[in-house]
C-alpha cells in the first residue's frame, strides 16, 4: 500500500537577498514500500537540523565548496533523524532509529551509504571537559539566558550590545580560542583581543551570507594574526565512524 509523502522542494538560487517563503515548494507524492530494492530502506523523517551553512547551499557556489548546492525541484536536505518503516538492507530493520543527511520529506527511500551527522556542543565541551572560560553571543535575551544555563561564563546580546566592548569586558586579558560562526565585525573585534598564539577556528560567517560580494565586510586587522603568531583553520564538517548507532 502506497504511503503519501509531503516534501519541501527548493525552487532556484538566491544570491543577493534574504530567502523568502516563495523560494520553497511544498509537493505531495507517494512511495510504495513494496518497491524497495536490495540495500534500500524506507525512512520516516522525525527531526531535521536547521543550520546556518544551509544558506550557502541556496546560492550559486564555487566548485571547491565542501558540499554542493540544493538542486532546483528537489527536496532540501540536512542532518536528520528518522525511523525505519521498511527495509531491504541487512544492517537495518523496521523500527530502527537512524541518522544521516536526510531529505526534507515525510518519507524517503535511502541506501546504506547515507549515514552521516554532526552535533556540536562546543561551549559545554570547552567548559566542562577542558576547563576554559567560555564567552558566547546570541541574538536575543532568551538565547543569552540559555547560554548561561548551559554553563557559559559570560554571554551577551550582540543586537543590543556593542560586541567589541562586550568582549573587552568579558575577556580583559585577551582571547586564546575563537570559534567563529559570525565573521565580519565580530571577527575583527576578536582579532583585536587575540593573545599571542591564539587560535581561530572558522566554521561559518552568517553575518555575510545574504550580502552581495561588494557589500561583504572586509576584516581590516588580519595582520594581527601574523604579529601575534596566531593560527587560523577552517572547519566545515566532522565525520565520525558511527555518529549515531542504530537503536534496536
Amino acid at each position: 500500500m502506497a504511503l503519501p509523502v509531503t516534501s519541501v522542494l527548493w525552487k532556484d538560487y538566491v544570491d543577493n537577498r534574504a530567502v523568502q517563503e516563495s523560494d520553497f515548494i511544498v509537493a505531495t507524492s507517494e512511495i510504495d514500500p513494496a518497491s524497495l530494492q536490495d540495500g534500500e530502506v524506507l525512512v520516516e523523517l522525525l527531526y531535521l537540523s536547521v543550520d546556518p551553512y544551509l544558506r550557502g547551499r541556496m546560492r550559486r557556489m564555487k566548485s571547491y565548496y565542501f558540499i554542493g548546492p540544493f538542486e532546483s525541484g528537489k527536496p532540501l536536505s540536512s542532518g536528520g533523524i528518522g525511523l525505519v518503516k521498511a527495509s531491504k538492507a541487512a544492517a537495518y530493520a523496521e523500527g530502527d532509529v537512524v541518522s544521516g543527511m536526510l531529505p526534507w520529506s515525510s518519507h524517503a527511500v535511502l541506501d546504506e551509504a547515507a549515514q552521516e551527522q554532526l552535533a556540536w556542543w562546543l561551549g559545554q565541551l570547552l567548559k566542562n571537559v577542558y576547563g576554559c572560560k567560555v564567552i558566547g553571543s546570541a541574538g536575543s535575551d532568551d538565547k543569552v539566558s540559555l547560554l548561561k544555563q548551559l554553563g557559559f561564563d559570560e554571554a551577551f546580546n550582540y543586537k543590543t550590545t556593542d560586541t567589541a566592548e562586550a568582549l573587552k569586558a568579558a575577556a580583559p586579558d585577551g582571547i586564546d580560542i575563537y570559534f567563529d560562526n559570525v565573521g565580519g565585525p565580530t571577527l575583527e573585534a576578536v582579532l583585536d583581543l587575540a593573545r599571542t598564539h591564539a587560535r581561530v577556528v572558522a566554521c561559518g560567517m552568517i553575518s555575510q551570507y545574504d550580502l552581495p560580494d561588494e557589500e561583504k565586510y572586509g576584516v581590516k586587522n588580519l595582520m594581527n594574526m601574523m604579529a601575534g603568531g596566531n593560527t587560523g583553520k577552517a572547519v566545515v564538517k566532522v565525520v565520525a565512524e558511527d555518529p549515531f548507532p542504530v537503536k534496536k
